[in-house]
């Protein structure tokens, strides 16, 4: 048993990471491996606990209610998570992943907690030329750079509105606490297979692709039961320099992704439907096409790091042979979204001074107008030498046409092996 160089973490990386991914800076340790022949197994992961403190600030006139966004009023350690990774590899040609995910939570104020162990990753790559991989099983379909970034490789604790989407109130009352959703644009680890190639290196330019079919597992931010699902990336990227100055490299690249998903959304027992008709509605449902397209731009030299991403969301609603329920035959309207992510950081190039500083904008807008701008500060320190690192983000959300803001605080410490 021996521990790697970071050189050997950093192969490893590529060797498993999705195409569509931007890598972030950050602290990286070599896992622990364990080497026979052409076959090598790794173990590694991170645990991390974050303290947030919700509802630092809002309107003095919002009357608080269940449909509020963000953290209500509490301060407590309420994401605490560890990651455990199992990489198994022959001759880098063929490796698999076994990604296991234990998350709970403490609440400081009384006590309680909960918790459950998750399985996230369980693929399998296979590598057979730079230009041509395939992966099968569960992961990550190829869209949304920051679902696609690892949490400990991000510059923010917690992704934006744009990728989780929100709640937001749309009336101020106590009585008629109406909301409506935002829906994000990441989805949820899914079952398929995935065609991919490595950064394809062409000179002046690279250039990189990945197209996905999976049967999907639903999403993270809604109840659609996804029967289909495509999902593809093309990427352009930078290779040589422009000017004198700047080393030939990968540092600037420009893509784009588009995904369909097709499945069935089902209201809960508990839901109210178009027209304020309430009752136990298990069965009802309907027919939903969901399109995503997004840009993406990306640049990264000596520390800076800037990565930006639009995104466009169509929701299509259709009825099916059991719509017509409790009197019901119609469906909701169609939904659409726009919205930008742009996050900007840097780090200091000091030994012993592992400093990185960021900001991220993220605008959320559904054709009700509701829409989320959501501005995040971040102030991060690496451990020297060592597999630490804390953050602390400070995130405000402002809710359009609602006259409603939402402030909190995390505080996040992280341990990678």
């Amino acid at each position: 048993m021996k521990l790697h160089s970071l050189a050997s973490l950093a192969a490893l990386a590529v060797l498993t990471a999705t195409p569509a991914m931007a890598q972030s800076p950050g602290h990286e340790n070599a896992p622990i491996s364990l080497e026979s022949g052409n076959w090598r197994m790794t173990f590694g992961g991170f645990a991390r606990t974050v303290l947030t403190v919700g509802n630092i600030s809002h309107s003095s006139d919002d009357i608080q209610f269940g449909s509020e966004p963000g953290p209500s009023d509490y301060i407590g350690f309420a994401n605490l998570n560890a990651r455990l990774n199992f990489d198994v590899s022959y001759r880098d040609i063929v490796s698999a992943r076994i990604s296991l995910d234990g998350a709970g939570g403490i609440d400081t104020i009384n006590g309680s907690t909960d918790g459950a162990i998750q399985l996230k990753d369980a693929y399998m790559d296979f590598d057979i030329v730079p230009a041509f991989q395939i992966r099968a099983g569960q992961f990550k379909p190829p869209i949304d750079f920051e679902n696609l970034t690892s949490e400990t490789k991000s510059d923010f604790i917690e992704r934006s509105v744009v990728s989780t989407g929100m709640t937001v109130p749309i009336e101020k009352t106590e009585e008629d606490p109406e909301s409506i959703s935002l829906r994000g644009i990441s989805p949820a680890r899914e079952l398929g297979i995935q065609f991919d190639s490595d950064l394809l290196d062409f000179g002046s330019v690279g250039f990189r692709y990945a197209a996905a079919v999976t049967s999907g597992s639903g999403t993270e931010t809604g109840p659609i039961d996804t029967r289909a699902a495509l999902y593809a990336h093309l990427e352009l990227a930078l290779m040589n320099a422009l000017y004198d100055g700047i080393k030939p490299g990968h540092f600037f690249s420009i893509g784009v992704s588009a995904a369909y998903r097709h499945g069935k959304f089902k209201f809960p027992s508990s839901a109210t439907i178009v027209g304020g008709v309430s009752d136990v509605l298990a069965n009802y449902s309907y027919y939903q096409n969901i399109t995503t397209i997004t840009g993406e731009l990306h640049a990264n030299y000596s520390g800076l790091h800037i990565d930006v991403e639009a995104f466009w969301n169509k929701i299509s609603n259709e009825e099916n042979e059991h719509s017509d329920i409790a009197g019901i035959s119609s469906v909701p309207d169609d939904e659409s979204a726009y919205g930008i992510v742009a996050q900007i950081s840097y780090m200091l190039p000091f030994e012993y001074f592992r400093f990185q500083f960021g900001y991220r904008y993220a605008l959320i807008v559904p054709d009700t107008d509701n829409g989320v701008d959501q501005h995040t500060v971040s102030v991060a320190y690496f451990v020297e030498n060592y597999p630490v690192s804390v953050r602390f983000d400070y995130t405000v959300n402002v809710e359009a046409n609602v006259g409603f803001d939402n402030d909190f605080a995390m505080l996040m410490a992280q341990f990678v092996w």
